[in-house]
């Protein structure tokens, strides 16, 4: 802010585009409103009049996704409100006869079986009101095979409802 003479060219320029905070918070500039509508950190305006600007920040917040088994894609900023799905295959391959296979996911300390579907993934979505960290949890299985009759029936079931079966059991 300040006085110009009539005429005189003023330089704005905003000297910071992002702002951490240290809680996985941060805000990101998006625009100029006011005498002047633009996204340009660095602009020219002629003096002819008293103007009025203000700077507008996008609240973003960010979004840890990860695995038991590994790291998976999805973390980053994201912006206030947005609504992110988070997925998973529900099984990934180890070895011919043994994989992985999703069995809960964990969002901010509290544990959620996955509901199994159609589609083969699990579709966790998180709307981004503050920063979250999710960790999909996966449980060794081996696959059962059986040949050599028609009549054969084991138990219990396959917790998957196919022919593998958890580490262990």
């Amino acid at each position: 802010s300040g006085w110009y003479d009539h005429g005189t060219t003023a330089t704005i320029r905003l000297t910071a585009t992002l702002i951490e905070h240290d809680n996985q918070t941060r805000r990101v500039f998006s625009q100029w409103s006011g005498d002047l509508v633009t996204s340009d950190i660095v602009f020219q305006t002629v003096m002819n009049s008293p103007k009025t600007l203000q700077a507008h920040w996008a609240t973003q917040y960010f979004l840890s996704v990860s695995s038991d088994i590994g790291s998976l894609e999805g973390s980053g900023w994201y912006d206030r409100d947005l609504v992110r799905n988070a997925t998973s295959g529900y099984a990934i391959n180890k070895g011919a006869s043994n994989r992985w296979s999703l069995s809960a996911y964990e969002l901010d300390g509290h544990l959620s079986d996955v509901e199994r579907n159609s589609t083969g993934e699990a579709v966790v979505p998180l709307p981004m009101d503050k920063p979250h960290t999710l960790i999909f949890r996966f449980t060794e299985q081996f696959e059962l095979e059986i040949d050599g009759g028609r009549d054969v029936s084991f138990s219990p079931l396959s917790p998957t409802g196919d022919m593998w079966f958890d580490k262990g059991n």
